[in-house]
């Protein structure tokens, strides 16, 4: 697969912005009106990458046929294929759906050794890369802080509360990941383990309760430049920042994470139609803070608010505010630079196309 050269005249500002964004949609066929959307959309580059959900999978043949027709367009750049896949609640691809069982990360520290660990997430990975995935949104990373936490402990997400231990086995997952070609992403940055809210359905204040060693995990992994992507998640830490939430705050983004821990990788949000800021923000102080925050890739998932003219929406939105001078074309040329690092070092096995049934 040739590299990208960011250097490229041919790019202009609409394929730099375009790169930023990451859309989900609704629709299982090729022959779906929003699936042809989003496929003409990667190919005029108006969106970097798709993000398929588990509404959108329904059988391994379906699976394969979809993702054959988002790789059969002629996009100027590679897409972004993205997927969470992290075994247990969190699978795309489940045994429902005729997709193989994995174990969550609970139960994978709980009962497997580290060196199954990696064995077991390479069966994983290769399945994702084998029905047309490049971009494995894992391994979570979160601390087991507040033992009920909705989205995280109490769905078995995270490996233990033990930083170490989470290293460990999120590191084996991570090395599966880049041993299969496919690009990774830790995940909730500042940490997600110490909330007792769920931000997919409001704000989670997590001030009281959110511990410094939950950046441990993220320290280490940056420490041994073993990072592709980071997720900043919509949790709200008052003594961070009092008014937005880590996805949109300059002040966890461009200040904790890449300042004072170094960081000069990806940094892609969480869903941005998330209810933890979907319901408080409009579309254009979403949009506009989380590239200011320092974000690289903004995901719109498409499942709590589904628009099909969003993508002009956002596009529009972050073309204006550069016209205005609100946000500099320097720093979407920062991001475009990662967008194409991050893409120059997917490294899949071609795509094939036959029938998976």
């Amino acid at each position: 697969m040739s590299l990208i050269d960011i250097y490229d005249s041919d790019y202009g500002l609409e394929d730099k912005i375009g790169q930023m964004l990451i859309f989900g949609f609704r629709g299982l066929s090729p022959t779906d009106e929003w699936v042809q959307s989003i496929q003409q959309h990667l190919e005029s580059g108006k969106i970097g990458g798709a993000l398929i959900l588990d509404y959108n999978i329904q059988s391994p043949k379906q699976t394969k046929d979809l993702m054959s027709f988002f790789h059969s367009c002629n996009a100027k750049i590679k897409p972004l294929f993205a997927i969470d896949q992290e075994g247990g609640a969190v699978s795309r691809l489940s045994k429902q759906k005729g997709f193989n069982d994995f174990p969550s990360a609970q139960d994978m520290a709980d009962t497997y050794t580290v060196e199954q660990a990696y064995e077991i997430y390479s069966k994983l990975v290769y399945e994702c890369v084998d029905y047309g995935f490049n971009y494995l949104l894992a391994p979570v990373v979160d601390i087991n802080v507040e033992p009920d936490s909705p989205v995280i402990s109490a769905i078995g997400r995270t490996y233990s509360v033990n930083p170490i231990v989470i290293y460990a086995y999120a590191g084996e997952f991570n090395r599966a990941i880049h041993d299969a070609g496919m690009v990774s992403c830790l995940k909730h940055f500042p940490g997600h383990g110490s909330a007792c809210g769920d931000t997919h359905k409001d704000i989670t204040d997590v001030t009281d309760s959110w511990q410094d060693y939950e950046l441990d995990p993220y320290a280490e992994f940056i420490e041994k430049e073993q990072v592709d992507s980071i997720m900043s998640s919509h949790i709200l830490h008052r003594d961070i920042d009092c008014v937005y939430p880590a996805s949109l705050s300059t002040s966890h983004v461009q200040e904790m994470l890449r300042e004072q821990m170094c960081y000069d990788g990806v940094v892609i949000t969480d869903d941005l139609q998330m209810c933890a800021i979907w319901k408080y923000y409009t579309l254009e102080e979403i949009v506009l803070n989380a590239i200011k925050a320092g974000n690289d890739l903004l995901i719109f998932s498409q499942y709590f608010a589904p628009d099909t003219s969003l993508v002009d929406k956002v596009t529009e939105i972050i073309r204006v505010a550069i016209a205005d001078k609100k946000i500099s074309e320097q720093r979407i040329d920062e991001s475009f630079k990662r967008i194409i690092k991050l893409k120059n070092s997917i490294n899949c096995p071609a795509f094939h196309k036959e029938d998976k049934s």
